[in-house]
């Protein structure tokens, strides 16, 4: 069977999806999977179409079945509507799954990220955030938290004080590997994720994390090996993730802000929980676990 996984190149989360699957098909399932990126590459027809955060109607017939993974925040009116031209749509909440079930038919299967530990790493008492090419880490309450950062702009898109490490390169793997393990402690208080691979490869090293107590991270985290800090459902339009969907231009799109006094003092007063290898175990049964969910899901669909 012939796998195209497909997807729009943005350089980041989406094709880090792609990547992941296709991975995960050629080690288990076939070897024939390729990755495409819509409008570089020419679509040949396959058996399988699996299509991640965006699609194009006007191509599914190149296939004989389709599959959509969707990331619910930024599915738009009309990727909405067309849902139930797919297969099979897959989500990675069981939040997600409530919010989409008026539109279709849609199946949770909980996703995997990579793995970034090296021991050898040795490690730095500072905070850790990505920005990346995100508009929903909310950064812009991370900054006026703590000085002791190192942030990660590669779109260099915020301006900071003189006391953080303002990182505005694009980072290679190895590069990501040394930062993710030499930082202690990754803040990861997103409005929302989908998923949110930028927290689980923070959570392989073994990293304190302290996150927002957003659904995704609930369902699948430990509360007594991560700090979460409480959320309320609200907008506030001096966030472009909020302003972005002033005309409900996504209509499944919500954002959970977290209590910025709580979170400043868990910063300024930080104090360890758990213990790294608790997290790393975490980390590897939580992706062994969802490793064969999605195996399972393929072989039998």
């Amino acid at each position: 069977m012939k796998f195209n996984v497909l997807t729009y190149n943005n350089g980041v989360g989406i094709v880090t999806d792609a990547l992941l699957l296709s991975d995960l098909i050629y080690d288990n399932i076939s070897e024939q999977v390729e990755v495409k990126f819509v409008g570089e590459h020419i679509l040949e027809n396959a058996d399988v179409g699996i299509w991640i955060q965006n699609y194009d109607v006007n191509l599914l017939n190149n296939f004989k079945k389709n599959i959509f993974f969707i990331n619910e925040e930024w599915a738009g009116i009309n990727e909405l509507s067309n849902l139930r031209l797919f297969d099979y749509v897959i989500c990675k909440s069981k939040y997600s799954k409530q919010l989409l079930s008026p539109y279709c038919d849609v199946i949770h299967l909980p996703f995997i990220s990579k793995d970034y530990y090296n021991p050898s790493i040795p490690k730095n008492h500072s905070f850790l955030h990505f920005v990346g090419r995100s508009i929903q880490k909310n950064t812009e309450l991370v900054l006026s938290t703590t000085n002791n950062l190192t942030l990660i702009d590669p779109y260099n898109r915020y301006k900071v004080n003189e006391n953080v490490n303002h990182i505005k390169t694009y980072q290679s793997t190895e590069q990501l590997m040394q930062l993710l393990n030499s930082h202690t402690t990754h803040i990861c208080c997103s409005l929302y994720e989908s998923w949110g691979h930028y927290l689980f490869e923070g959570l392989s090293t073994g990293a304190e994390i302290i996150c927002s107590d957003i659904p995704v991270f609930r369902e699948q985290l430990d509360p007594d090996l991560v700090h979460f800090i409480c959320t309320s459902e609200n907008t506030n339009n001096s966030y472009v993730y909020c302003n972005d969907n002033k005309d409900n231009l996504y209509p499944v799109r919500k954002s959970f802000f977290i209590n910025d006094v709580l979170l400043k003092d868990k910063i300024n007063n930080f104090k360890p929980i758990g213990k790294n290898v608790d997290r790393i175990n975490l980390f590897n049964k939580i992706i062994q676990n969802n490793k064969k969910k999605l195996i399972n899901f393929f072989l039998n669909f």
